[in-house]
């Protein structure tokens, strides 16, 4: 079954109405898969940015600003209807567990304000998605052992079980960030980025092997294979992003000079990974997409793509500090990032100006 609900964001209605809504669908609950929209398009600024493209990094950058932020009003909105209304929407383990995609664009853009300049918002975004991460990685298991939210069997995992790592992996990369940039608490952060990324990778390759072993043995066909499964590919990227970061932090070497060279070797083999998973996850999207109708045109996830593509090149780029052959890879993952956004813009505004059938 499709495991992303309302993960294929259609942004495209404009930041001012709607944004992240799927056409025709009303927001009648918690919807943390909205937040793909923040996610892909801060990576998108974070990569722009490395690359020295700054004033087309700030258009996105501040394109994901009023996203995230017109996403926690219509999140407190709900909210404000009550815990109880709000938790029907996040009853099962699949839809709590994207909450963390919450943590993950807040991250996103604590580390892109960071880099920026802006150390103060920055570290504050960075402190809240790290509570956030910390909350949720206790309370989500918690409530489904008490059965508060409904367990599910390993045959219906999917890609959202992926943002918990991936959440982890966020948190690191900020703790890196804020220290390296705005020199917050640079002794702590050095024992935290890496703590968080070895926790991070522990949940990861495990729930990797379970995905696929639910494809290869649970007769999963490819109209039940959700959009979420571009998170694989995502999770492996932020990964070796965040072990490049660890490695290069000066802070880190001095406090944990045993870890460096785990960290080192990880760091390519991650890479690695996520590009052996690059074509099974676009072989997949276009499988779907010939499946389709000719209205639904190009499939929704193509958003959710945006993230995990972005964070490859992210990867890339950090990366190609100590193997310079990745430098050109992630200049033309970060390009291909922007097409992919750009596909989805345009596919959002069609869908939104065709007349309903």
């Amino acid at each position: 079954m499709d495991d992303a609900p309302d993960s294929g964001p259609g942004v495209a209605a404009g930041i001012p109405k709607a944004i992240g809504m799927v056409p025709g669908q009303p927001a009648h609950g918690p919807a943390p898969g909205r937040f793909a929209f923040v996610m892909g398009t801060g990576v998108i600024s974070l990569a722009l940015g490395l690359d020295r493209y700054h004033l087309l990094s700030l258009v996105f950058l501040a394109l994901a600003t009023a996203g995230y932020l017109e996403l926690l009003l219509a999140e407190g909105r709900l909210l404000g209807r009550g815990l109880r209304a709000y938790g029907t929407g996040v009853a099962t383990t699949r839809a709590a567990l994207g909450l963390f995609a919450f943590a993950v664009a807040t991250e996103v853009l604590a580390s892109r304000f960071t880099v920026l300049g802006w150390s103060w918002l920055g570290v504050g975004l960075f402190c809240l998605g790290g509570v956030v991460s910390a909350l949720l990685a206790y309370l989500v298991p918690a409530l489904v052992a008490l059965r508060r939210i409904q367990p599910e069997p390993l045959t219906h995992a999917g890609g959202l079980w992926l943002l918990w790592p991936v959440a982890l992996f966020a948190v690191a990369v900020g703790a890196s960030v804020v220290s390296r940039y705005a020199h917050f608490e640079p002794l702590a952060m050095a024992v935290l980025a890496p703590a968080l990324w070895t926790v991070g990778v522990a949940l990861y390759l495990p729930l990797v092997v379970m995905l696929v072993g639910r494809l290869l043995w649970a007769g999963v066909t490819l109209r039940e294979v959700g959009p979420s499964y571009w998170i694989t590919m995502g999770a492996a990227a932020l990964a070796a992003l965040t072990a490049s970061l660890i490695t290069t932090d000066p802070t880190t070497s001095s406090q944990l000079p045993a870890f460096l060279p785990i960290a080192s070797a990880a760091g390519p083999g991650l890479w690695f990974l996520a590009t052996a998973l690059l074509p099974m996850v676009v072989g997949i999207t276009v499988a779907r997409t010939l499946q389709r109708d000719r209205l639904e045109g190009v499939p929704k996830e193509l958003w959710v793509a945006v993230f995990p593509v972005g964070m490859y090149a992210l990867a890339s780029l950090s990366l190609g500090g100590a193997y310079p052959w990745l430098l050109a890879v992630g200049r033309v993952a970060v390009w291909a990032a922007v097409v992919v956004w750009c596909i989805d813009l345009g596919r959002g505004v069609l869908l939104r100006l065709l007349p309903e059938t």
